[in-house]
């Protein structure tokens, strides 16, 4: 048993070389194959509710989220609040995609009781309402699903905490042999009356004390092979401090570099200021966003020295084709946002 558990670290011993320094490790951008696989990821919170939500895709428009994400062929979808509607949302796709098992629903499964901090514990619906597609093609494994440590709001503030939020990582090894990790979540949200207000200073702790420990989490399992970062996180660059306590903490540890694509294509890779944090949404039917900038977000992350790495073609806020029959109400409240990647090896 001994001998056999030494003979599979070593199977995965490559993965984990990687190199943590500053210094410049020889290898310069013209040893890059070109062009590179192509590789695309979509995220969408496809406003699964249950209960509270009368204007929800629910039974009728929820297949037609599915067949919009199978229509864009994307190589990896990652889905929020897929609630009770997981078979609607999932035949448009299941002839082209695999997929990992479904979290549970709101009204079709049983309340877990979870202890936490009391002697009556918190009831909340045992589902994380998180789920990954990937294509046929693409050899795909969900490794983990890790619960946030952090979150608030039971009956109020955007109710996190009646559900089991989190994120969960994908081993992925694409048609070329390339292999990535994704990860697919739904961090803390806010009460909208209250962000406006300013009220929402316990959401933000929460949404940071997440971001956090996603941080720690993918730093520890970090190996050669690059990552991608995608979900609905609720997040805004003015409001929370994820550019000083994510972005430079990754990219001044010497191990790897991170990238918001959307901020890379649309800012210049210029990270907006923290500001005001009562934030306003650009309009009723924006998606939720701020100035431009949505709180689903893909972040991509190329360990250092490694000889695979993802490049940015092109990324795509979709709010121009995401509406029900009567072309001005989107499917749901929130807009598809989608990555397209160049994976390349170096010659």
């Amino acid at each position: 048993m001994k001998k056999y558990l030494y003979l599979s670290l070593l199977a995965f011993l490559p993965l984990a070389i990687i190199s943590c320094d500053d210094e410049e490790d020889g290898k310069n951008d013209t040893e890059w194959q070109e062009p590179g696989e192509p590789f695309s990821v979509c995220t969408l919170n496809v406003d699964g509710l249950g209960v509270g939500n009368d204007e929800g895709p629910k039974e009728t428009l929820t297949p037609v989220i599915g067949k919009w994400l199978a229509d864009g062929s994307f190589d990896f979808i990652g889905v929020q609040e897929n609630f009770d509607y997981n078979d609607e949302l999932t035949a448009p796709l299941s002839e082209g995609y695999n997929f990992d098992l479904w979290g549970s629903g709101m009204l079709k499964n049983p309340i877990t009781i979870l202890e936490e901090g009391g002697d009556y514990g918190l009831a909340r619906f045992n589902t994380d309402g998180v789920k990954g597609f990937w294509k046929n093609n693409i050899t795909g494994e969900r490794t983990d699903s890790v619960r946030w440590t952090d979150n608030w709001g039971y009956f109020a503030h955007a109710w996190d905490q009646n559900v089991v939020k989190g994120f969960r990582r994908y081993e992925l090894s694409t048609p070329e042999g390339n292999q990535l990790v994704v990860y697919n979540m739904h961090m803390d949200a806010g009460d909208e009356a209250e962000e406006l207000a300013g009220l929402d200073e316990e959401d933000r702790k929460a949404r940071m004390s997440q971001w956090r420990q996603l941080r720690d989490y993918v730093m520890e399992h970090l190996d050669t092979r690059p990552i991608i970062i995608l979900g609905d996180l609720n997040t805004y660059y003015v409001r929370d401090s994820v550019k000083s306590q994510v972005i430079d903490y990754i990219n001044q540890s010497g191990c790897a570099s991170i990238v918001d694509s959307w901020i890379q294509q649309e800012l210049g890779g210029q990270y907006p200021s923290m500001g005001d944090t009562r934030i306003e949404p650009d309009s009723p039917t924006s998606g939720w966003t701020v100035n431009g900038e949505a709180p689903d977000k893909i972040l991509y992350i190329n360990p250092k020295g490694a000889n695979t790495k993802l490049e940015l073609d092109s990324v795509v806020f979709h709010n121009k084709n995401y509406f029900r029959e009567d072309g001005t109400t989107p499917l749901g409240d929130h807009f598809p946002l989608s990555a397209h990647f160049r994976i390349k090896t170096r010659k």
